[in-house]
């Protein structure tokens, strides 16, 4: 995951380096990649760039 300062952001940077990052992924053999996400505005932002939603999951903790 990565980010755009606020100033560049709805121009196309993020889209442009995200599917360069996916490209130079491609081209060493990864197939496949996972994004761990903890909420937020990045969320729509990967959905349009094609990302599934694989599966979720909690993080549980308890104060002792």
């Amino acid at each position: 995951p990565f980010g755009v300062l606020p100033e560049h952001r709805n121009k196309g940077v993020g889209t442009v380096i995200f599917h360069k990052c996916l490209r130079m992924l491609q081209s060493k053999g990864v197939r496949n990649v996972w994004f761990a996400w903890g909420g937020g505005r990045n969320y729509s932002f990967y959905r349009r760039q094609g990302m599934l939603e694989a599966r979720r999951f909690a993080v549980l903790s308890k104060m002792i």
